[in-house]
């Protein structure tokens, strides 16, 4: 039963004449071209994508090196900063220190002074 209804053409009726065998045998040629077209159309499209991803990998993997230089970038910046921070921090300290003695010798000499008088 199933081997009959393999055999019926496209109106239905049973494929017995050679125009009928001829129509089947076009019609799966023409199914054939259009699947074979599809995969082609399908092929070329993966082909593409693999490509498109590609390139997406090639941009990514920049982007990656140049937030890597970025960051090491801004990390070489912060440590300049403290250290230049450090050192103005030493500089004030200094600076102080220099102050106060100025103060405590101006001091001494006022009472010196005064002593003397």
């Amino acid at each position: 039963m199933a081997s009959a209804a393999g055999n019926k053409g496209l109106s239905g009726r049973k494929r017995t004449t050679p125009e009928d065998l001829l129509e089947h045998a076009t019609h799966l040629e023409l199914e054939n071209w259009f699947l074979e077209a599809r995969v082609k159309t399908l092929e070329e499209d993966g082909r593409k994508n693999r490509l498109k991803i590609d390139d997406l990998r090639r941009e990514l993997r920049e982007c990656k090196e140049k937030l890597e230089k970025e960051r090491n970038q801004v990390a070489t910046y912060r440590q300049d900063n403290r250290e230049l921070i450090a050192s103005h921090e030493q500089m004030m300290l200094r600076w102080r220190k220099a102050i106060d003695e100025k103060r405590a010798l101006r001091a001494s000499l006022q009472t010196k002074a005064s002593g003397q008088n």
